[in-house]
């Protein structure tokens, strides 16, 4: 099986591009005929990998797709309009879910064809709203999600993206001054003579191990990073989340943010008349971290032998605050689960925010004193015998 590039012709005339999995060209041809495009051209390409689509772009389909269906506007002939804008992977997916649509299949069957693409949450929403007879307020609930979920993803990495930046150009510039600068202050200092500083004597080991070693040093690192994310994403998983959890400034704001999660899936799922149980499991599995996942089947599992909702939420105090079971238990009490839900995130959201804020306030400082470090260790370690001999000529 290899990946085509293409160039086709849509029945209106328009041309678009993409790619395509097939074994052959002809096969890949075939393939977009099938697709109801007339192909242009079709050439081997190097696949580099797909993106699944981002929070973003979902909302923006499912956005479109309201106003489109508000309009009275044909479903297949919405989706592939909307299917224009997004980048070949997605736009070629939308295309397969509108021809599958136009024979006849039903929008949420098409999607669970691309469990990867759409994920179970946003195809089970589009089912439910099938099902009652909502599919547009289901949309609707959707696309409010989705940008909720990418406006605060957002701001999590703004405030990530200038600390992380700050120490990657700390680690540039101390790694260019040990192997382009301190080398040609090296038999200087030597000739100075004399019993060097212990900074400078190790200033110089080091820097002449980074210079002899330099590719063995970068292959390390990426060798590092790959078996770190193999081991944080496979086998470690449950160690790397546990310490997300504790580590001071950055747990809480993983737990607030899978707190705001379930407080605002739970409602969508409620109204689109889903089990309690069956709603958790369903957000239970779109959650990361694995061990909020396990307190979610373990309370899906209860409720489902009978327990209380809110006694079984409150039996996790470690995952659950006591506020959240109380929104809980006045939203059971009262038939307004839902609602009360949607009141939780709101102020789940706000201490998210100032958490962020906090966050961010906190990093800056840091990432500055340690560039400065870096940077003042080594021009002291370059310095300090030169001082050591003004002295002494005093």
């Amino acid at each position: 099986m290899g990946t085509f590039a293409y160039k086709a012709r849509m029945a209106n005339g328009q041309e678009i591009s993409g790619t395509v999995d097939a074994k052959t060209p002809g096969e890949a041809m075939m393939i977009l005929k099938r697709r109801q495009l007339t192909p242009l051209k079709v050439s081997p390409a190097i696949s580099l990998g797909k993106r699944n689509p981002s929070m973003r772009e979902l909302a923006a389909f499912t956005g479109q797709l309201v106003s489109f269906a508000s309009a009275g506007i044909d479903l297949p002939e919405a989706i592939t309009a909307t299917a224009m804008q997004f980048k070949p992977h997605f736009r070629d997916v939308l295309l397969e879910v509108a021809r599958n649509v136009s024979a006849g299949m039903t929008l949420s069957a098409a999607m669970r064809k691309h469990p990867k693409v759409f994920g179970e949450l946003l195809t089970g929403l589009v089912a439910a709203g099938e099902a009652t007879g909502t599919f547009v307020p289901a949309l609707q609930h959707a696309t409010r999600y989705l940008k909720k979920q990418h406006s605060m993803t957002s701001k999590i990495k703004r405030a990530l993206t200038y600390p992380v930046f700050s120490l990657i150009v700390a680690v540039v510039i101390a790694y260019g001054l040990m192997v382009f600068i301190v080398p040609q202050f090296a038999q200087m200092l030597t000739d100075v003579g004399g019993r060097l500083p212990l900074i400078t004597t190790v200033l110089l080991a080091l820097s002449s191990f980074m210079r002899s070693n330099s590719l063995w040093i970068l292959l390390a690192a990426a060798a590092l990073y790959y078996a770190f994310n193999r081991w944080r994403t496979g086998s470690g998983k449950p160690v790397w989340d546990r310490l997300l959890l504790k580590m001071p400034i950055v747990g809480p704001i993983v737990r607030l943010q899978i707190l705001q999660q379930l407080t605002r899936l739970w409602p969508l799922l409620a109204r689109s008349s889903a089990n309690h149980d069956t709603a958790l499991e369903k957000i239970a599995h779109s959650i990361a971290n694995v061990h909020y996942q396990n307190a979610l089947l373990e309370i899906a599992r209860m409720i489902q032998r009978g327990h209380d909702l809110p006694d079984a939420f409150a039996r996790h105090p470690t995952f659950f605050p006591v506020s959240l079971v109380a929104y809980i238990r006045a939203g059971s009490d009262s038939g307004r689960l839902a609602d009360t839900l949607e009141e939780a995130a709101d102020f789940v959201e706000e201490d998210l925010d100032a958490r962020i804020e906090s966050l961010q306030s906190v990093l800056e400082p840091i990432m500055m004193v340690v560039i400065g470090v870096i940077v003042m260790t080594i021009i002291m370690g370059v310095l300090l015998p030169f001082l050591q001999i003004a002295a002494q000529i005093k």
